[in-house]
């Protein structure tokens, strides 16, 4: 069956410039190839579309096929998986993908894991595909948070590929991907890096003054109630390894912005090996923030569970996910 997908002349012109810097809007005009009209209802939980190498997929996570069409395996010499949930990030993602690209002599596997964005974003990502073929795109059928994102992109790579690493970081570019190098350095000797605002060296740009104070008491009172040792918590910059993916995509199960502190808590229980390393955290220029009075509440009502839960080394681990992808 045939179909045709609309891509941005922006997202297309960015191909074929060498500035990285440049983030322009996409401009919803042309078209690209796919190879499947995809259903546009979805009834169950967990359904989503997979778009990788002019492919599309559409199943639960746990049942897509390793061996489908365009899903091979990592190179020996390239096991890095980066995840990057978008909603509504189409001003954002296309040269944020490009910046990273540039980074890496071998192509890292990237991950976008879409809750079906109306601004085009996933026609501005499949773009970019056309370029760069190790780039797959999980369209889930609406918001179910930005925890469900991420352990579903990680789910993905550690399913479908055999990435030593996993990177986690935001569309909006307030984690500078120029910053990625010194997370992967820092992974060399841990199973945790988390990019950190509140490390020496660390830097906010752009937040009220109001903003910046509730996230210095929040990241302190997590130190303080779970011990971690650390003063990041929140921001979701990070390296994994994958022992430390596996557990955490067993165990930790928030929907929302506390899968953050959560999967924090469980990696250090576990006595997996935890680094901070300084980031300059920049307020998005485009688009919206997706963190509102619930996300907060949320966030607030999760850290109280947490902490009536009791600690120490997670007895469930999902061994279906220790040997690398499926054959």
């Amino acid at each position: 069956m045939g179909g045709q997908i609309r891509v941005g002349r922006k997202a297309i012109a960015s191909l074929a410039t060498d500035d990285a810097s440049v983030r322009p809007p996409s401009s919803p005009i042309g078209t690209a190839p796919v190879s499947h009209i995809v259903p546009e209802e979805f009834d169950e939980q967990n359904i989503f579309e997979v778009m990788t190498g002019g492919q599309v997929l559409v199943g639960p996570i746990a049942e897509l096929p390793s061996e489908a069409p365009g899903i091979e395996e990592l190179p020996k010499h390239a096991r890095l998986s980066i995840v990057i949930p978008t909603l509504n990030e189409a001003e954002n993602v296309s040269n944020l993908i490009l910046r990273i690209e540039t980074l890496f002599t071998e192509e890292p596997q990237i991950i976008v894991v879409d809750d079906n964005s109306s601004d085009g974003t996933v026609d501005s990502v499949l773009a970019m595909s056309e370029r760069f073929r190790r780039i797959r795109v999980l369209r889930r059928p609406g918001r179910g948070g930005i925890g469900s994102a991420v352990r579903d992109g990680i789910r993905f790579a550690l399913e479908h590929s055999d990435s030593e690493r996993v990177v986690t970081m935001d569309a909006d570019w307030s984690h500078d991907p120029s910053q990625l190098p010194a997370l992967l350095e820092a992974a060399g000797d841990a199973d945790f890096v988390q990019g950190s605002r509140y490390a020496e060296g660390g830097e906010i740009v752009g937040w009220p003054a109001t903003r910046r104070l509730l996230s210095i008491l929040g990241n302190n009172a997590c130190r303080f109630l779970f011990r971690t040792g650390l003063r990041e918590h929140t921001t979701f910059y990070r390296v994994f390894s994958r022992e430390c993916a596996q557990l955490i995509v067993a165990n930790v199960q928030d929907d929302g912005y506390a899968w953050g502190v959560r999967s924090l808590v469980v990696a250090v229980d576990a006595g997996l090996r935890a680094r901070e390393v300084p980031i300059t955290f920049v307020e998005r220029a485009n688009g919206e923030s997706k963190l509102g009075i619930r996300e907060m509440i949320g966030w607030v009502f999760s850290i109280v569970r947490l902490l009536g839960q009791p600690r120490g080394i997670p007895d469930r681990f999902d061994q279906s996910l220790s040997s690398g992808p499926s054959r």
